[in-house]
Parts: structure tokens; C-alpha cells; sequence
């Protein structure tokens, strides 16, 4: 059975577009175990956030929730 974790993140605006939030986070899902679910609960309006969430792998589910599983 897959574990099921919840992820949040937060960056100042003055670093928004670097990069640095994308890169964080798939270094982080490089590093877990298999068989995870990582949720995140992202607003329709932050598309910033979306587009991390994207390029992480992550796919739309229902509203505002996204999930990656790590099989």
C-alpha cells in the first residue's frame, strides 16, 4: 500500500522565476522511496505554482489538488 504524504512550499516573491522552487522539489522527489503519494492543494489562480507542480510531475486531480506518485 502506498504511504500518502502533503506538500507545501513557500518562496519570497523576490525569488520567484529563478527556478529555484522547480529545482528544489524534483532534488526532493529524487531522493524518496518508492511507492509514495505526494498531494498538493494549489488554487486555480496560482499558476506560478501550477507550472512548478507540472514540471515536478505532478497531475491535476480535483479542485485545487494535485498529486505525483512515486511507484
Amino acid at each position: 500500500m502506498a504511504h500518502h504524504y502533503e506538500l507545501g512550499y513557500l518562496l519570497q516573491q523576490d525569488q520567484w522565476n529563478k527556478g529555484i522552487m522547480t529545482a528544489a522539489l524534483q532534488k526532493f522527489i529524487s531522493i524518496l522511496p518508492s511507492k509514495i503519494t505526494i498531494h498538493a492543494e494549489c488554487k486555480q489562480s496560482n499558476y506560478r505554482s501550477q507550472r512548478v507542480l507540472i514540471k515536478c510531475g505532478f497531475v491535476y486531480d480535483k479542485d485545487d489538488l494535485w498529486q505525483r506518485i512515486i511507484k
